[in-house]
């Protein structure tokens, strides 16, 4: 009697929920991309119970080799409750894996990482690391992590030497700029042909046509602006690495120089105006708007510049700021500080906005000319340069070189 072949599997394991803007943005577009006929994909996230949608993926979960398994998400900062989450999903992917043979397990981040490092020697799997960043060094930049602590300080030495098994370990990497490539080769001795670059990506064609649904002169006229006003817009986070002082001090600049401009935040994290600004003349001149992920092309389309500025730690050559991506594919130019990924580059070499050194403000007392600047920058242009790096198409076909690699 013949033995049954075990059935292939996929697996792709997230901590970062599906809900949540950026698994909206940065996962659930790549997933058709994993699913393959010669397989069955396990997707294994950790989800938010308070915006969990069960029928967020109702059109993928029609194909009859998709799985989804999902537990809700710990908000609490104990270290022990997150090694036991940890153990959770290790134990439920043990359980997936199980008298399969398993083809793959892609990991996004360092944490499922290391689940993904045990199920590659349980069932004799190729492992993705899908990086993303320097996750350990940004807890230390946050202070999540204080080195000057002993405990602390082990506990950082143990994370990285577990980063350096991971990466020395794992079949294939995935990195969001060329900058951490080139370190990682330099610092790790390892394999390029195991080391690709995939930064956060935007379906340009699919933003575009969401942005002109969006009815710009209603937002204009409830909030009694003239067509000729221009609107300079961050958004996204404003905790921890995001410099939102430095951006209303900046946008202070520009306002006293032309009142003709506004500052619109696209944020849905709670922020007191009144506090950051108590006693500015240009308060009026802010508009805050919280947004659900699927408004964000809309609201977008109402800038004229977009505005980021970010802490330039170590940490952050291993950045790529979805919102950059997703304002490049509406032709929006870029007003950004020095030192966040591979931006410096990528804005100078495609004339895509102004890159300047954030210890260095007073550089910026001319930022109406550095602005009229950007605002000559052809829209198209910006779209077309952009998109040969940042188009959702061509990560996809970086991923797909990976996938065909694993036998």
């Amino acid at each position: 009697m013949s033995r049954k072949q075990k059935k292939n599997i996929k697996i792709y394991l997230t901590f970062d929920g599906l809900t949540d803007p950026l698994g909206q943005s940065q996962i659930i577009p790549y997933l058709d991309t994993f699913i393959t006929d010669d397989s069955d994909f396990y997707l294994v996230s950790l989800e938010k119970k308070k915006k969990f949608n069960e029928n967020l993926l109702d059109d993928i979960k029609k194909k009859s080799n998709f799985f989804w398994k999902y537990f809700y998400f710990s908000e609490t900062k104990n270290k022990l409750l997150k090694v036991f989450e940890i153990l959770k999903v290790l134990f439920i992917c043990i359980k997936i894996s199980f008298n399969k043979n398993v083809l793959s397990i892609h990991c996004r981040g360092f944490h499922p990482s290391i689940v993904g490092i045990i199920i590659k020697y349980l069932f004799n799997t190729k492992i993705i690391f899908d990086m993303r960043g320097f996750w350990i060094d940004e807890k230390v930049d946050t202070k999540r992590i204080n080195k000057t602590s002993i405990i602390d300080s082990f506990i950082f030495k143990i994370l990285k030497k577990l980063e350096s098994f991971l990466l020395k370990k794992s079949d294939f990497i995935v990195v969001l700029t060329l900058k951490v490539k080139n370190y990682l080769l330099k610092t790790k001795n390892l394999n390029e042909e195991r080391l690709f670059v995939i930064p956060c990506s935007v379906d340009y064609k699919n933003f575009y046509i969401e942005s002109k649904k969006f009815n710009k002169n209603e937002l204009f006229n409830k909030l009694n602006l003239k067509n000729d006003y221009k609107i300079i817009c961050y958004c996204g986070s404003i905790s921890e690495y995001y410099m939102i002082d430095e951006m209303f001090h900046l946008f202070e600049k520009l306002y006293n120089k032309n009142k003709k401009y506004y500052f619109l935040l696209i944020t849905n994290q709670k922020i007191d105006l009144n506090k950051n600004l108590y006693n500015k003349e240009y308060k009026d001149n802010i508009i805050l708007q919280n947004s659900e992920w699927k408004n964000i092309p809309g609201l977008l389309s109402c800038a004229d510049v977009m505005l980021s500025l970010i802490k330039p730690t170590f940490a952050k050559i291993a950045s790529s700021p979805t919102k950059v991506a997703e304002g490049f594919a509406l032709g929006k130019p870029l007003l950004c500080n020095t030192g966040i990924g591979d931006l410096d580059w990528i804005v100078n070499d495609n004339n895509l906005g102004y890159v300047f050194d954030i210890n260095n403000l007073s550089k910026l007392d001319n930022i109406d000319s550095i602005i009229d600047q950007l605002l000559n920058i052809s829209k198209d242009k910006i779209i077309n340069q952009s998109k040969e790096i940042y188009d959702l198409k061509i990560a996809k076909q970086n991923y797909k070189k990976i996938y065909e690699r694993i036998v």
